[in-house]
């Protein structure tokens, strides 16, 4: 309810202080990138210490914890005696110092994979408070009903939800469009030529998806004329992704989702704590990852064989654990009740009145 523009905090003292540094810094250190960093970092200390002591802050929270803005935040906090805090809303199998965890006094992370701490981490613990945006699942519930039950009056009798993690043209540090153009070619023909099946596609750039559909594109039109695929193509006007409709709901419309990514699956670990069947199409092959452990049935490398199983499944005989994550999803959200930020939210306000 509250939003306060930390930079109106900035007065004649702290230019006064910011020139005095940058004179300093630019005769002491040669190191021009050097410079840049140090004066940055310097004024925004500068800028978050005066509000920290103007609020009378205790806890600094922050889930875009590599973004540069947290290591002077970070440091104002604890020059202040008081307590940072990151955490993630996206899923990252595993954490590495790259990603700043080691900034916080506290991670809260909903994957309690080790971490291994750098020899000068301020990391005191990492906690596990559940899913952070599982308090949206309610509101989508009530939605995925509605849009299950679009495409059931069409003929639908079993439904596919499909996340594309969005791909880049640049071939030269990534796969390029083509392999996932190709996933999306395979599922639409498939809806086409299958009418008991349904397909609810969310894109995660829906803004580029023609663009980067190309040909493909037309077969998705095809598709969609049959009122049997639904496709999420809004986005914010301001973004290329589409913030407003989260992953849960087209999980908890669906009987099977596909996520096309193994590396980022956020989609993918959201379907499954809806209790859905969730799979992962790995077009990268990756060698490392928790999912490949052989007494689970979640990933996929081939489209036709994937298809087979859920033939099966559509049938009712493609074995209990495909798709399954019931024997590793309490590592990710034990409680799976829709109140990780009331937790979230009680331990940062315990560390605030603690800190009083």
């Amino acid at each position: 309810k509250n939003i306060f523009n930390i930079y109106r905090l900035i007065n004649f003292s702290i230019y006064s202080f910011f020139f005095k540094k940058v004179f300093n810094y630019i005769f002491y250190y040669k190191n021009i990138f050097m410079n840049f960093f140090l004066i940055r970092f310097t004024l925004e200390k500068k800028v978050f210490s005066s509000i920290f002591k103007k609020k009378n802050v205790k806890v600094f929270a922050s889930t875009s914890i590599t973004a540069l803005h947290n290591v002077p935040a970070v440091a104002a906090i604890h020059s202040y005696k008081g307590t940072s805090v990151g955490y993630f809303t996206s899923f990252v199998e595993r954490f590495t110092t790259y990603q700043n965890i080691d900034l916080f006094n506290y991670f809260l992370s909903f994957n309690s994979c080790l971490f291994k701490k750098n020899i000068n981490s301020n990391l005191i613990k990492v906690l596990n408070f559940g899913y952070v945006g599982d308090y949206k699942f309610k509101d989508a519930r009530k939605k995925s009903i509605i849009l299950r039950k679009s495409l059931i009056n069409n003929g639908a009798k079993y439904i596919i939800g499909f996340f594309d993690q969005g791909s880049t043209a640049d071939t030269l540090f990534s796969i390029g469009h083509e392999p996932s153009r190709s996933g999306y070619e395979f599922l639409l023909k498939k809806i086409i030529s299958n009418p008991e099946f349904g397909l609810i596609i969310k894109p995660k750039k829906p803004k580029l998806l023609k663009e980067k559909l190309g040909k493909v594109y037309d077969i998705l039109l095809e598709a969609q004329a049959t009122k049997r695929c639904i496709v999420f193509e809004n986005f914010h006007p301001n973004h290329v992704k589409n913030f407003k409709d989260i992953p849960a709901k087209i999980a908890l419309a669906s009987d099977l989702t596909i996520h096309d990514t193994l590396l980022a699956g956020t989609a993918g670990l959201e379907s499954a704590l809806c209790s859905k069947k969730s799979i992962f199409f790995d077009y990268y092959h990756s060698t490392k990852s928790l999912f490949l452990d052989k007494k689970l049935n979640i990933v996929y490398r081939d489209w036709d064989i994937l298809w087979e199983q859920i033939m099966k499944d559509s049938n009712g005989i493609s074995g209990s654990n495909f798709g399954n994550w019931s024997s590793i999803i309490d590592q990710f959200d034990a409680y799976r009740d829709g109140k990780t930020n009331i937790r979230i939210c009680s331990f940062l306000k315990n560390i605030q009145n603690n800190s009083k």
